[in-house]
């Protein structure tokens, strides 16, 4: 079958196009919600491990480590998705 001057009406990139989409108002779409997860990221992993280091005594449990260590981690990649 041969394909050469196939046009698809319904792909994203006519569909795009026709609803006055341009790729930079899609790439600053993207950075915005980049910096609100990171933002968001970095507020919430923050306060976890400002209340675990307030309160030692939490980190006895194996469990609460776990859970200390994932927001550490969180809070590492909500920083790296910033730059």
């Amino acid at each position: 079958m041969c394909t050469e001057g196939f046009r698809d009406e319904n792909s994203t990139a006519n569909w795009t196009r026709t609803a006055g989409f341009s790729s930079q108002s899609s790439f600053q779409i993207v950075q915005v919600f980049l910096g609100a997860v990171s933002v968001l990221a970095l507020l919430g992993n923050g306060l976890v491990c400002v209340a675990v280091l307030q309160n030692r005594q939490i980190l006895r449990s194996a469990y609460n480590r776990f859970l200390f260590n994932l927001a550490m981690t969180d809070f590492l990649t909500g920083k790296g998705i910033e730059k």
